[in-house]
């Protein structure tokens, strides 16, 4: 598709609201824009599967979002600051309702066919993010600093330091809380009338709680929804595109009768779903599990209607735009091989060292193409650069070039280092989770900051600005998944001489077939909400109350406070009530026979930690070797008396600031807390001491 026909077919599926088929959209396009009519209709369909702009249906037709959500009704739960203040935040209350493309504040709200004023609010941005993190929480401080230039020009002084104070776009509603006498608690029932605009009508105010048998339907058709919809799309590209598929497969009748605020529903009512990790990213999934890894070639994309030399880069894991590899092209016109640059022959006339270059730069090793693909490659990049060439710039281009030629060498990096991971002999398994998520993550956003440099000027300075700070923050990102990558390869290595890893099935005990062999799992621990995590070897017949005893020894925790495992949504404790689950006869061998995999630790009852648990995979041990063993891991754990993985951010991020702040952290954490400190041989030191204790009673 043109760039042309490709608004055209954004502009049909934001004003369709039937049911259409692949043709239909083709007629619409090529209404707007007949240059290009070859594989069209193959164009489109991959934009609907791959970018999941509409809903399939089961007669092979699609609705778009808009034919879904137009005139459906959802709720908006004002809270106490909100009403005090006399104001809405729009923020994330609109979704799934909302055009994607739209930001919060450019919505429109009426009631009673008038429309309600914007006002500006002042305060801290935490105070705000809130009100954002149905989008992601890490986004929050980018919608707020969208919201309008001033945020934008804040959050740029210093892309390590929050603003003090930010100003954002809210609903003026004082004369609507007065005249409705809204109390905090109480919802407001509000109908998407323009999915295309974003204009929303306010119907009334819900003063009383829904009835606890229409909330529970509603409540177990949205859990329902949100289990297809991980099952259908898995992470998906963003929370938002969860939610909406959610909703569809829940069915139309939460769109008409609504229980609950979405946020309400998230934060407080469901047991299914919660907020997880997902690389930088966050996502929603299954309660008490982690999404799970995906290797190289299920982590990259691409454009869904690739052009011939996009499709044969992506078959060599280089899932890039045409405008990316022009973007290359400009950046090799800035910054040419310099004399005595090994990587070209010196013989090779100056326009073929330009073009092996951007070779090099764009298909670094490993990856080899075979010869027909490379002359295909070196052709194109031929072509472009016969016709970039005459009219470059390079003082005009003076701005974009350094931004740029950092963007591309980051780049080459990374899929450098993704072709790399993918042909090592290592198993995956000893991997930082998530690491081909968190390198395809930083790939793709690198992507796009070329294919917005892929221009000869155009860019405010603001603009380049905030892509240079979004550049400089990958960049540190990679430094440290790159360390975390290479300790983890290292001790991966050491590792394999030392266990022996099984087939893909399950170990038989010592006492069956293996003779003194014992059989053994390694699990993975991620603290949530953190990025401390632990790996580490037990026996298949380890208690849960023995595993309790080794994760307070690998979280440097007393183990004094209330604790509790939850499994497929049972709680095992120490004293079960009557019908309960008990710690003490609970084991690993257990679990595995019933093909369970993934469970969680909650620790301390006022401020609870959580720790999802995964078992990766099973070994045997040697009778000499220790039945428990830390293996790898990040960062110190917190204390366990400082108040929840929210405060715990709070306080490290102190330790960066004023002498106040970072006095107030000390006594929190301790005076030589660090939190980078991760002392493995030290934990096997402790749990060597536990092995002999267990042994001698």
């Amino acid at each position: 598709m043109t760039l042309t026909q490709e608004d055209a077919l954004y502009d049909f599926l934001d004003i369709t609201t039937s049911p259409f088929s692949v043709q239909d959209a083709v007629a619409a396009v090529l209404a707007q824009d007949a240059s290009l009519k070859r594989n069209l209709e193959r164009d489109i369909l991959a934009f609907l599967q791959e970018r999941r702009l509409a809903f399939p249906m089961n007669d092979g037709r699609w609705l778009s979002r808009c034919g879904y959500f137009q005139n459906g009704y959802f709720l908006i739960t004002p809270s106490r600051l909100e009403i005090q203040n006399g104001i809405l935040i729009p923020g994330h209350r609109c979704v799934p309702f909302a055009n994607p493309l739209l930001l919060p504040h450019e919505y429109t709200f009426y009631w009673k066919e008038k429309t309600i004023p914007y006002t500006t609010t002042e305060g801290a941005p935490e105070d705000f993010y809130p009100y954002y993190s149905i989008f992601g929480e890490e986004y929050a401080p980018q919608y707020i600093a969208r919201d309008n230039p001033q945020n934008e020009s804040l959050y740029n002084q210093d892309p390590y330091e929050e603003p003090a104070e930010v100003s954002i776009h809210t609903l003026d509603m004082r004369s609507f809380y007065r005249e409705t006498g809204v109390l905090p608690g109480q919802s407001i029932l509000v109908q998407l009338k323009n999915w295309k605009l974003g204009y929303f009508e306010i119907v009334s105010v819900v003063a009383e709680p829904p009835k606890q048998e229409e909330a529970n339907i509603w409540i177990e058709a949205l859990d329902r929804g949100f289990s297809q919809s991980f099952n259908s799309i898995g992470p998906g590209s963003s929370t938002e595109e969860q939610v909406a598929f959610a909703y569809w497969f829940a069915g139309s009748d939460v769109l008409h009768h609504p229980a609950y605020a979405l946020e309400t529903y998230l934060y407080e009512k469901t047991n299914v779903v919660d907020v997880v990790p997902y690389g930088m990213e966050s996502r929603f999934w299954f309660v008490g599990k982690d999404i799970p890894d995906g290797s190289a070639d299920a982590t990259v994309t691409g454009p869904p209607d690739k052009t011939e030399l996009e499709e044969l880069l992506y078959d060599y894991g280089i899932p890039v735009s045409e405008y990316v590899v022009q973007s290359y092209i400009r950046d090799v016109l800035a910054f040419p091989p310099e004399e005595g640059d090994t990587i070209v022959p010196a013989e090779f006339p100056p326009q073929q060292r330009l073009i092996w270059t951007v070779l090099y730069r764009l298909v670094p090793p490993p990856i080899k193409l075979e010869e027909q693909d490379f002359f295909f490659v070196f052709q194109y990049i031929q072509e472009v650069l016969l016709e970039i060439q005459p009219n470059y710039n390079p003082f005009t281009d003076l701005p974009l070039a350094t931004i740029r030629h950092s963007a591309a060498e980051f780049h080459t990096a990374l899929i450098e280092q993704m072709a790399r991971l993918s042909r090592s002999p290592i198993e995956m398994e000893w991997l930082p989770k998530h690491t081909f998520i968190v390198l395809s993550q930083l790939q793709f956003h690198t992507a796009h900051i070329l294919e917005e440099l892929d221009t000869d000027g155009g860019l405010s300075e603001v603009e380049l600005e905030s892509l240079e700070i979004s550049l400089d923050g990958m960049l540190d990102t990679y430094q440290e998944v790159r360390q975390r990558i290479e300790e983890a390869l290292e001790e991966g290595r050491k590792q394999r001489l030392s266990l022996v890893r099984p087939e893909k099935e399950r170990f038989p005990r010592a006492d069956e077939k293996t003779g003194n062999l014992v059989s053994a799992v390694v699990l993975q621990a991620s603290l949530r909400g953190t990025d401390v995590w632990r790996r580490f070897v037990v026996p298949q017949e380890c208690s849960l109350a023995m595993l309790h005893r080794i994760l307070t020894i690998l979280f440097d925790w007393s183990g004094n406070l209330w604790y509790s495992f939850i499994i497929d949504a049972m709680v095992y404790t120490e004293k079960p009530n009557e019908g309960g689950f008990t710690v003490h006869t609970t084991t690993v061998d257990q679990l595995l026979k019933e093909n369970i995999r993934e469970l969680v630790y909650d620790y301390g009852e006022d401020s609870p930690w959580e720790i999802h648990l995964r078992i990766m995979y099973d070994l045997t041990l040697s009778p000499e070797e220790a039945p428990f063993q830390c293996l790898l891991g990040e960062k110190a754990a917190p204390p366990e008396y400082i108040g929840g993985p929210l405060r715990f951010r709070r306080f490290l991020a102190a330790l960066g600031g004023s002498d106040t702040e970072q006095r107030l952290a000390r006594h929190e954490l301790g005076e030589n807390f660090n939190p980078d400190f991760f002392d493995r041989d030290r934990y096997n030191r402790q749990l060597e001491r536990l092995t002999q204790e267990v042994r001698s009673t």
